[in-house]
């Protein structure tokens, strides 16, 4: 994993196989960092897509080396579905879902395209067959988005045709070992918060050929009174854009450099040195 992040190309490295496993990793190395050197206690914690077992490691349930694994498996057996039905993915910026629903029923792509993320209020993300995409693509104008951007993924997550993956997925997440936390889940199925490791582990295998209802979450963690939203890992600041327009009532402090940590001690001292929520 080290080489190729180090010396691979960037084609290598967005391979599904490898990028997964990468961007696990990196987000529990910055994690590690974080909580050895700042007194952080997650009230609730959540991931998007592969985010999700990044949080779950986060809250304790799941441990790293056990993470590894299942991440690994994960992404080996997506990467062999993308290899047998191809596909594509595009984040529509401007339509709500279900708009986005209603276009691809005009253009007769029910069977091609479908939603797959539902970022924030007027971001969202469709996956489907190559010639699907493609076709919404094409009719940009009429479905009356704003503006549509191809992803640079080699598949359709979070779409039916990642049903062979999910399959063959579904038996690691029900025997995977998750120890009891006193974190709240943000469940990306359901847009829901849950403790009951069951549960969880049900809607992870379910999570590779459903959407992911990323707003929902962050509504429902809004619930709980959160004091700071930390983004960690590889999306840059992907998500804290997000909450910007969802509207949050606590900031967001993405964590990519030196710079990002002044601003976390900050929030340390306004809040009594502890991040609890």
């Amino acid at each position: 994993l080290s080489k190729i992040l180090y010396e691979g190309s960037e084609s290598e490295l967005t391979e599904t196989r490898n990028s997964q496993l990468a961007l696990y990793v990196e987000g529990i190395a910055v994690w590690r960092v974080l909580t050895s050197t700042y007194p952080i206690n997650p009230h609730v914690a959540g991931g998007l897509s592969l985010g999700e077992y990044t949080a779950l490691t986060a809250e304790g349930r799941l441990d790293f080396q056990t993470g590894v694994k299942l991440v690994e498996t994960r992404a080996q057996l997506m990467d062999t579905a993308c290899r047998e039905v191809g596909g594509a993915m595009a984040a529509v910026i401007g339509l709500t879902s279900d708009q986005l629903n209603a276009a691809i029923a005009t253009l007769k792509l029910d069977n091609a395209v479908w939603l797959a993320n539902v970022i924030c209020p007027g971001q969202l993300v469709i996956s489907g067959t190559a010639k699907g995409v493609d076709q919404f693509i094409a009719n940009a104008k009429s479905t009356g988005a704003r503006k549509i951007i191809p992803l640079k993924v080699h598949g359709a997550f979070h779409s039916p045709l990642m049903a062979s993956a999910a399959e063959r997925f579904l038996p690691h997440c029900e025997k995977c070992p998750l120890k009891d936390s006193p974190t709240l889940h943000a469940v990306n199925v359901t847009g829901t918060l849950s403790q009951t490791n069951e549960e969880i582990r049900e809607k992870l295998g379910r999570q590779i050929t459903h959407p992911v209802l990323w707003e929902q979450n962050v509504r429902a963690m809004e619930n709980e009174a959160v004091d700071l939203y930390l983004e960690i890992g590889g999306s840059g600041k992907t998500l804290n854009g997000a909450n910007r327009r969802i509207a949050t009532r606590a900031p967001t402090l993405s964590i990519e450099e030196m710079s990002d940590l002044i601003a976390l001690e900050a929030e340390l001292e306004r809040n009594g040195g502890v991040l609890c929520r």
